[in-house]
């Protein structure tokens, strides 16, 4: 046991978190480890899934349970964005949600494709941060042929992407926040 007062005491089993961490920064550093263990789990059921040829029940059966801790992470991250903790993000996030994403979920016109798609999209970004965020949205928005959703959208005539492209540059797209390659 550790004698740190900082650190709540705890039995032989369990990580000890610092009692002067917020439930916000616990939440978001959980998050954060999540997202690499489910990544590496998953990579290794698919490849798992891939060498077996009949009965994939247990493969299944993970997947299913990675596609619930995807749901929960997701749900951490928009409770993050929303509490303000991420604010960046949420700012992001709101900006395309106006301009881009709710437009085409309340249009009738929209296929369940498309919608779908950006569903993804939205999930995709939500699990993000900020810098890259800015960067994946700036690339499909740019690069039409890169993105599938992008060329669905401008199948079915929504181009507010475009519309509002360099207004999104304009208020993200910074140095900020970005992680020191140097």
């Amino acid at each position: 046991m550790n004698n740190n007062n900082d650190i709540p005491q705890q039995p032989t089993y369990g990580t000890p978190i610092p009692t002067t961490l917020s439930a916000a920064d616990v939440l978001f550093e959980a998050t954060n480890e999540m997202r690499h263990s489910i990544a590496s789990i998953e990579g290794y059921t698919k490849m798992i899934s891939l060498l077996r040829t009949t009965d994939n029940h247990y493969t299944d059966g993970i997947l299913g349970n990675i596609e619930r801790l995807h749901d929960l992470r997701d749900a951490i991250r928009v409770y993050l964005m929303e509490t303000d903790f991420l604010h960046q993000e949420k700012m992001i996030m709101s900006f395309l949600h106006e301009r881009v994403f709710d437009p085409i979920m309340n249009s009738p016109q929209a296929s369940s494709d498309l919608k779908k798609g950006i569903v993804l999209t939205v999930r995709a970004l939500n699990s993000l941060a900020d810098w890259q965020m800015m960067d994946t949205w700036t690339s499909m928005a740019s690069y039409q042929d890169d993105s599938k959703v992008i060329q669905q959208m401008q199948v079915e005539g929504f181009m507010d992407f475009e519309k509002t492209l360099s207004e999104f540059q304009k208020l993200f797209t910074q140095d900020i926040n970005r992680p020191d390659t140097t």
